[in-house]
């Protein structure tokens, strides 16, 4: 998979690298005043969610370039974006069932959104293969 152009290409991975800087400084910058003061619980929540900004900032400019790809392309992703988001649903319900047989640890919510897109770009690596 990838861009129409080259242009769009350099300004996804400009934005990607800057949205990422920003998320990954959010994501420090939270938990280093988290453990440095006494904040009240109201704080607590506002700065827990402060990282989903720049997330939701990535999404926007993934969506943003996959627009520019031609329709073989988006084909490979949204089929790829299917199977994968089937695979952790299902391994998430699944995994869920069974905690409530054995003992198995939790999974942390916050895995979730990583999981699909490591899905979704495996699917989409496989589904690939088909019209290489």
């Amino acid at each position: 998979m990838g861009p129409s152009s080259t242009s769009e290409a350099k300004a996804y991975f400009g934005r990607m690298i800057f949205i990422s800087i920003l998320y990954t400084l959010s994501v420090i910058g939270v938990n280093l005043l988290d453990a440095a003061q006494d904040l009240s619980q109201p704080v607590r929540i506002g700065l827990s969610i402060l990282p989903v900004i720049p997330a939701f900032f990535m999404l926007l400019a993934i969506l943003a370039f996959v627009r520019s790809w031609d329709e073989v392309q988006q084909r490979i992703l949204t089929e790829g974006a299917l199977i994968g988001s089937a695979l952790v649903g299902f391994g998430t319900f699944t995994y869920g069932w069974m905690q409530g047989a054995i003992d198995l640890p939790p999974i942390h919510a916050s895995f979730i959104l990583p999981m699909l897109i490591l899905a979704t770009w495996l699917s989409s690596v496989v589904i690939k293969r088909r019209y290489v």
